[in-house]
């Protein structure tokens, strides 16, 4: 085993540096990403301009601090899973918040539930504080992006016409980790269509 992995660190606007950081070790329930491609995203472009406040006006409002490792568009493999994980961690998907409790009971104590079903508002529900979260002694977190209802349907279109548009073609670029400044600088050229950054290309 690894005893770091390496990581492009945004410094400053403008610079990455590439870092070496320890190797995660694995907390019980918990599991390990290897990271083969990761996607540039409007954010990282704003980030590496020095347009660092997300959100701003909101109750969400943040100031990006540096250094900082981005990257939130991951594709990857599990590299280690600890022999719990799978028992102590379930992921809310439905649009629905009936389920929302019955995703909750299915949980191990000390288990982890992530909600990321209920995008927009979609009712409220019953529930006991002391026996659903106290006494279970879980971490519920919430996440909100896009609503996984809309996953299915994207896959259904890029399948159905997969014969007429070059999909496979819409990644027009590919970096190593070592190029992140030059891959952010590409997705800003309107040339471009998506600049992905791929830890194991050497070239």
């Amino acid at each position: 085993m690894a005893d770091s992995v390496r990581a492009a660190a945004r410094a400053a606007p403008g610079r990455y540096e590439l870092q070496e950081f320890p190797y995660p070790r694995l907390a019980d329930g918990a599991l390990l990403m290897q990271v083969e491609m990761v996607g540039i995203c409007g954010t990282d472009k704003h980030t590496y301009a020095g347009e660092t406040k997300q959100y701003a006006g909101t109750p969400a409002e943040t100031d990006t601090p540096f250094p900082i490792v981005q990257g939130h568009e991951n594709v990857g493999v599990v590299a280690e899973i600890t022999p719990t994980a799978a028992e102590r961690i379930v992921l809310h998907m439905a649009n629905t918040p009936k389920s929302f409790v019955e995703g909750i009971e299915m949980l191990k104590r000390g288990g982890m539930m992530l909600e990321m079903g209920n995008f927009a508002d979609t009712g409220e529900i019953s529930l006991n504080v002391h026996r659903h979260v106290c006494s279970k002694n879980i971490r519920l977190i919430g996440l909100t992006n896009h609503p996984s209802t809309g996953y299915g349907p994207a896959l259904r279109l890029l399948e159905r016409y997969a014969d007429r548009y070059p999909f496979a073609e819409m990644v027009t670029h590919e970096f190593g980790l070592h190029q992140a400044d030059e891959a952010l600088q590409t997705s800003m050229d309107p040339r471009s269509m998506k600049v992905a950054i791929v830890p194991g290309l050497t070239t």
